[in-house]
């Protein structure tokens, strides 16, 4: 799963982005920018679903600017809305997803009924310092075989291709990895996609 992070600041950047993935799209796309206007971020949100298909694209926090972009799902904020409400204004089929910060934080979010659940960070990144020491992989062991079919887990934070190796007694027990500078600062954002694959 792509996040965005710098490459939102301009058109250009965020057409590359796009461009870089081309025959190589991520499983799942998601627009996330804070700062940016609620216009700014449906127009994000409309030129990923261009590129990818609905399906792929997410919205970070809001639900309503997917709709009104045609996005396929959200990314809810941990102490953001809970899944049940958002479920309950989204059409079938729109995904719904939940950011957490902790093994018990993403198996609650899992039985609340998430289809996606993202789990960070797991190793060292500059943007998520604050939330504490990394999780690292122990804390997807620390879920226990609980977790429920219907949610795909994906780890986040410090993730990128160096760091598969780290991730591989945990592999069969995730869906995949989420990053933001693994795919932005990469000169070939689809060979990211096509390398964590081949793992």
């Amino acid at each position: 799963m792509c996040v965005t992070g710098r490459s939102t600041a301009s058109d250009a950047a965020f057409g590359r982005l796009l461009a870089g993935f081309a025959g190589s799209p991520p499983d799942y796309f998601e627009v996330r920018d804070k700062e940016a206007s609620d216009r700014r971020v449906v127009g994000l949100l409309e030129k990923a679903v261009a590129a990818f298909g609905a399906g792929r694209v997410l919205a970070n926090a809001r639900f309503d600017l997917a709709l009104a972009a045609g996005a396929g799902g959200v990314i809810l904020p941990e102490n953001g809305l809970p899944v049940a409400p958002v479920r309950r204004e989204t059409p079938r089929g729109f995904c719904v997803g939940k950011s957490t910060h902790s093994a018990e934080g993403a198996l609650r979010a899992a039985e609340d009924g998430a289809d996606l659940v993202l789990l960070g960070p797991i190793f060292d990144t500059p943007s998520k310092r604050e939330l504490g020491p990394p999780l690292s992989p122990a804390a997807v062991d620390a879920i226990g075989e609980e977790w429920p079919a219907t949610a795909e887990l994906f780890v986040i934070g410090g993730v990128g291709p160096g760091r598969l190796g780290d991730l591989a007694g945990v592999r069969g027990r995730i869906a995949g990895f989420a990053a933001i500078r693994a795919f932005e600062d990469a000169a070939d954002p689809g060979a990211v996609v096509r390398e964590a694959r081949s793992r």
